[in-house]
This record gives C-alpha cells, structure tokens and sequence, in this order.
C-alpha cells in the first residue's frame, strides 16, 4: 500500500526477504547483454550486504573477485551476441598469455572482469571461493584475488611514524618561513644569507620555495622550447589515462565509442609521452655535462681531469640519488601509512588490488631505493607506476658511457661545438 512504484515494491520485498536471499540480491550481475551496454564490472549492492549483518547469524562483507574470464571457452551464442557483426571471423581471439606466464590475472588485462560478492567475512582469504567459481563455470573463469574494503581501520606504527615525520617537517617549515619573513622585515637577510645554518633551514622556507616554484624568470641557460614540450606531454599522459579510468568503470566498454572518432587517435596513442620523458632526461642530462666541462676548459685553459678523477663519477651518481630517494621513500610511507585508511569500496573494485600494493610496499620498499622495481614480477612491485622512475635512473646510471665517448670523439673545439647544438 505504500509503494506507488515498480522499484518501491522489488525494494520492499529485498527488504523483507530472508538474510539470504538479500545476499544473492547483492551480488553483482550483468544489467544488460547488449553490445553497447555490457560491463566488465559487476558491482552488485555495497548497502545492501552491509546491512544484512543486523538479521544474519554471521558477519558478510562486500568484496570484489578479480577475475580473468577464457572467452574462447565462453559460448557467446548462449548469451545472445553475435561476434559475427563484431569480431572477423566471429571467433574471439585467445587474449593474454598463459597461466603458467601469470598473463591473465596481469593489471588492466582485457579478460579481466570485476564481479561485487556479498560473501561471509569468514571467506575473505578462503581460497574454497576461487574453486566453487571456477567449478560452477567449467574453469572459464580463474579468480585473480578477492578485494575487501576494511570494517576496521586500525592505525599502524607505520602510520603513526609517517605523520610523525610529516607533522616534523611542517612544523619546522613553519618555524623556518616564520623566521624568513621576520628577518626580511628587518633587512637581516644580508647578514645571515653566508651563515651555513641558516642556509639550510632556509632551504625548508616555504615563502622562498614558493617564489622559486613560481616564478616567471627564466635562467639564462634554459632551453625554453622544452617547457613547451613538457607541457604537451603531461596534458597528453593526463589525457590518456583519464580514459584507462574509464574503461576501468562501470560500463567500461563505453570508451569503444570514441575510436570512430578522428580526436581518439591522439588521446589512445598516448603511449609515446613515456618517449618524449626519457628524451627529455637523456638530453638534460647531456645538457649539463657538456656545460660543466665547457666552464671548466674555459677556466683552466686547459684539458680538465673531469673524466679521470673518480670522486666526480661517485658524485655524479650521488647527487642524483639524493635529489630522489628521501622525497620518493616519503611518498611510499604516506601511500603504505594512508591506502588502507581510503579503501573503500570503490578502491576495492579498480584494476589493480591496493591492498596486495601495499602489503608489496611493506616487503619490497628497498627495490624502490635501489630503483630496481622495475624487475621480477608485475604483481609484486610496490607502487606500480613507479616502473618509470626505476628505468630513468637505470638510464642515467649508464648516461656516462655515452657521455664520455661524445667527449672523446670531439676532441678540444668539438666539445663547445656539442654544447652549441644543445643549447640551439
């Protein structure tokens, strides 16, 4: 009587229904098997098996299975498609590598499909789920992981260290900005600017790191043509993964839509921009070089022993270390110290699992130091997307083969010769 509508009264009766029937009603299910329409996420109802927990003899929880579905042993005639009008041939292709490569259960795989369980929290780790699916659907599916948002969040030494360092460095950049201003306002900048302390915690000022970040003025060194570049790249890197955030959705077969579309070409063929940074690198890199033994030649008048005094090379490669590491190891503290505080159940249902991330982070932070992340397994890198950082600094390790034979190959003059081209 008191429901005016069809939603009202499937609601109605969800509501009144037996614990478990409200969780198979949570459980997620593909909404519509036409070609425009269907998901690789199956999200289900998140509400819904939560609040089963007040009638249910056992605590539920809503998870996501991570799984990689074989369509070529799907019959797709079953479901009503017709791969004829889509596919050449009307034969799906065999997609990804094998089992025995890990090919399937790969981030962001085209098999990969994301179904909402409403499952008993006692199944989370129980591997018995995986079988039971992959029985039911004659070994089609092969579940991936099972990902659960966290009921109880509880605050980690890790997390309490992290912030403990953070709420340092704040507190002292405070104090140090405080201390700039004051030392302005009464013209003692002068005087203290040769003191070496005074030096460093200047360095943490953030009224003078923002007027460096801002400032419009360009050194006379600069290559001004690379800003250019630099921002092309990072609008095409935001652009292209924006619609890998798409197809990681809901309905995430919606972004075929846009290959029709002449546009489409650039943003799905961002792949490029990691190019375009590695060039940036290798040529900033040798930029510098050059300059360096440039100022020196003109300042002895002579062959410098840049090349032959081992204490620049260890500098060279400690510098770039130090410019890196501490800001870059902080990060990864404040993503293992914070991910598990933000995930929810929409962190719970993206591609890749941020719980396995982090547990990777806690185990392997030490590859990241050593920027040799980038080997071994995908699945059990620390922060994946940090493969970049260890491949530009595998790069740079080794700039100094090349480096060097450049400036043997251009012997005096050939050298300034170089430097022109780079800075032209």
């Amino acid at each position: 009587q008191r429901c005016k509508s069809v939603d009202c009264l499937m609601e109605q009766k969800i509501t009144n229904a037996s614990y478990i029937a409200q969780q198979i009603a949570s459980i997620g299910r593909p909404h519509s098997l036409d070609r425009d329409e269907l998901s690789l996420t199956f999200a289900g109802d998140h509400k819904l098996c939560k609040n089963i927990q007040v009638t249910s003899p056992y605590e539920t929880k809503y998870c996501y299975a991570h799984i990689s579905v074989d369509w070529t042993q799907v019959d797709p005639a079953a479901l009503g498609v017709k791969l004829t009008l889509q596919i050449p041939g009307g034969k799906i292709p065999s997609l990804g590598r094998s089992d025995e490569e890990g090919g399937r259960c790969q981030p962001h795989n085209i098999n990969n499909i994301k179904l909402g369980l409403c499952i008993p929290a006692s199944c989370e780790d129980d591997k018995d789920v995986g079988r039971i699916l992959s029985s039911i659907t004659n070994g089609s599916v092969q579940i991936c992981g099972i990902s659960c948002p966290e009921s109880t969040k509880e605050f980690s030494r890790t997390f309490y260290f992290i912030n403990g360092i953070l709420i340092s460095i704040f507190v002292v950049a405070l104090g140090a900005s405080i201390l700039d201003y004051i030392a302005r306002r009464n013209d003692m900048d002068e005087d203290l600017k040769t003191d070496l302390e005074w030096k460093l915690l200047m360095s943490l000022s953030i009224l003078r790191n923002s007027a460096d970040i801002f400032t419009m003025t360009k050194d006379a060194d600069s290559i001004l043509c690379l800003d250019a570049i630099r921002f092309i790249t990072f609008t095409w890197v935001v652009a292209g993964h924006a619609i890998v955030f798409v197809a990681d959705g809901d309905n995430g077969l919606q972004v075929l839509k846009i290959s029709n579309q002449l546009i489409s070409d650039l943003f799905l063929n961002f792949f490029s921009t990691v190019d375009t940074f590695f060039v940036l690198s290798g040529l900033l890199v040798a930029y510098s070089f050059f300059k360096a033994i440039k100022n020196i030649l003109q300042k002895q008048h002579r062959d410098s022993d840049y090349m032959y005094t081992p204490l620049n090379w260890i500098l060279f490669y400690v510098h770039r270390w130090m410019r890196l590491t501490p800001a870059y190891l902080m990060f990864i503290g404040f993503y293992v110290a914070w991910t598990p505080q933000i995930h929810d159940v929409w962190s719970s249902g993206i591609a890749q699992n941020l719980t396995q991330n982090v547990i990777n982070c806690e185990e392997r932070w030490w590859m990241n130091a050593l920027y040799i992340n980038n080997f071994g397994d995908f699945l059990g890198t620390c922060y994946p997307i940090s493969w970049f950082l260890a491949v530009d600094t595998q790069l740079y390790y080794t700039a100094p083969i090349f480096l060097v034979s450049l400036y043997l190959s251009s012997a005096g003059t050939g050298v300034e010769l170089v430097t022109i081209r780079f800075a032209f």
